[in-house]
């Protein structure tokens, strides 16, 4: 299980971005009470692209992005290739930022 963890944006600290890569299956923005969430899957042993992350967030003075990570494969021309997202919004209260 992952354990909670928050950023919020802060333009004095400039543009950050954070990787994760041990079987995150989620992610959740916060704005004022709307509470967006990002469900995705995660596949244990599968090869990662960015140092093995299968979940990224990245935020400057003017957005938050989050972002989910499909594994590596090798495709073959003519065929297709999907990456699931369920995506939510709530109203989740108060606390801002990026939650994990």
């Amino acid at each position: 299980e992952t354990g909670r963890f928050s950023i919020a944006q802060d333009p004095a600290r400039g543009p950050t971005k954070l990787g994760f890569g041990s079987q995150v299956e989620w992610l959740a923005y916060s704005r004022g009470s709307t509470f967006f969430t990002k469900e995705f899957s995660f596949k244990p042993g599968a090869e990662y692209p960015d140092l093995g992350c299968c979940a990224e967030i990245f935020t400057n003075a003017k957005m938050l992005e989050v972002e989910s990570l499909s594994p590596l494969f090798e495709m073959e021309m003519g065929h297709t290739a999907v990456h699931h997202e369920r995506w939510r919004l709530a109203d989740g209260g108060s606390s801002p930022g990026f939650i994990l």
